[in-house]
């Protein structure tokens, strides 16, 4: 019997990717979150909570979550914070690989379909990811999928859908560009920004880690700015003085 496996990470694309697969009457064994431990607790809630509500009532499974070691902290004091444009060691190891361990250790030899959210913006990106998701080597046998791909749905109509079925990421009401680990240096500078105002916590979180990559590996998060030449800039301007006046592509420093 072929195994059906869904990666959802909490945003409106691999949201949209269970919504239309509910609808599709695709059967799931398995609904996977990889939690890399800098997930925003808004996305935590919402997949602990609103989306495993919808992944139960259509599909009659769990959210299973995955949690990878060494944890964030540990890989930082090894590698340092992932630095922009390079060094971004993170997805490969808080998600790609615990959730190939996790594929290994349940199914090998297994006859797999695996389902990833990857919009119709971004079919080069998802050819270019599939042999990098599972080596031949690890003995796994999958069919991988990108149902919005398939369907011709972009990222402005996955955000419709979700917010349709009442199934949006709070942080995307908020402003957020995107829904990923609150720390990422790949998310515009807006983000950043909307983290130093409204969740202080985690930016001390993100500025303590980066100051050790300093420290430890002589690189932050950026190649030309650390968060606390961000601070400096922040703290001259209200969140209401450019709140909706700054488009996603905010990258200055």
């Amino acid at each position: 019997m072929v195994i059906r496996i869904a990666t959802v990470s909490g945003g409106k694309d691999s949201t949209a990717m269970l919504i239309l697969l509910a609808q599709q009457g695709v059967r799931l064994d398995y609904a996977i979150f990889n939690n890399t431990g800098i997930e925003h607790p808004l996305t935590i809630d919402f997949v602990r909570g609103k989306l495993r509500d919808y992944v139960r009532a259509h599909f009659g499974i769990d959210i299973t979550e995955l949690h990878p070691k060494p944890s964030f902290g540990e890989l930082v004091r090894k590698y340092g914070v992932p630095h922009k444009p390079f060094g971004r060691w993170c997805c490969r190891l808080l998600k790609e690989e615990p959730f190939r361990k996790w594929l290994v250790a349940n199914f090998k030899g297994e006859e797999l379909i695996l389902y990833y959210g990857y919009s119709a913006d971004e079919s080069g990106r998802f050819n270019a990811a599939q042999q990098r998701k599972l080596p031949k080597k690890m003995g796994i046998k999958a069919q991988i999928e990108a149902p919005l791909i398939q369907a011709q749905i972009g990222e402005d109509a996955a955000l419709e859908i979700c917010k349709k079925h009442d199934l949006l990421n709070p942080l995307y009401e908020q402003g957020f560009k995107r829904t990923g680990c609150y720390l990422c240096p790949f998310m515009p500078l807006r983000s950043w920004r909307l983290l130093y105002h409204k969740y202080p916590r985690l930016w001390r979180i993100a500025k303590a880690l980066e100051e050790l990559s300093i420290k430890k590996k002589g690189h932050g998060f950026f190649p030309n700015y650390t968060l606390s030449n961000l601070e400096d800039r922040f703290k001259a301007s209200k969140l209401t003085d450019w709140l909706g006046g700054v488009d996603g592509q905010d990258n200055s420093p």
